[in-house]
């Protein structure tokens, strides 16, 4: 093999390299970028639900109050049945 051929092969190489090095660094920072937006969501998700909670339980304690003192309260489709 020629000098020129060899020189041919070994600038492949090394482009072939930092092309599969930069693909891996591109997935790598994909990656983390998907694992934080989930973690992100998942907080936010957990905060929503237990805002929804707390809102629900508060009601249905409202809806207590009002019956207990007489005051009829119309049904609430989203809340469960009050005995």
């Amino acid at each position: 093999m020629s000098a020129a051929v060899i020189t041919a092969i070994s600038s492949a190489l090394v482009a072939f390299s930092l092309l599969v090095t930069a693909m891996a660094g591109a997935f790598v920072m994909l990656w983390r970028e998907i694992k934080a937006n989930s973690k992100a969501t998942e907080q936010v998700h957990v905060m929503v639900n237990q805002q929804r909670t707390d809102s629900m339980r508060y009601q249905q304690a409202l809806r207590q109050a009002l019956t207990d003192a007489g005051i009829p309260v119309p049904d609430d489709a989203s809340l469960p049945p009050t005995e």
